[in-house]
């Protein structure tokens, strides 16, 4: 970044997942996504990360409805 003279932040801090989130629920994985642009840029795509759902066992509610599909 140096050789090329950037010296302005190219990435941002990620630090929580905003309330209104895209995500959902299929094979028993959470999968939250973010368009173009939102986290990365375009020429990577629509950016996914999919989370195995038990591993938020300790986290859902036992009464809940993502508890049916463990």
């Amino acid at each position: 970044m140096q050789k090329r003279n950037l010296t302005e932040d190219l990435f941002k801090p990620f630090d929580t997942i905003p309330d209104d989130v895209q995500f959902y629920v299929a094979d028993k994985t959470l999968v939250i996504f973010f368009n173009q642009y939102d986290i990365l840029p375009y020429v990577f795509g629509i950016t996914y990360f999919p989370i195995s759902l038990y591993a938020l066992q300790e986290a859902i509610p036992d009464d809940g409805p993502l508890s049916r599909l463990l």
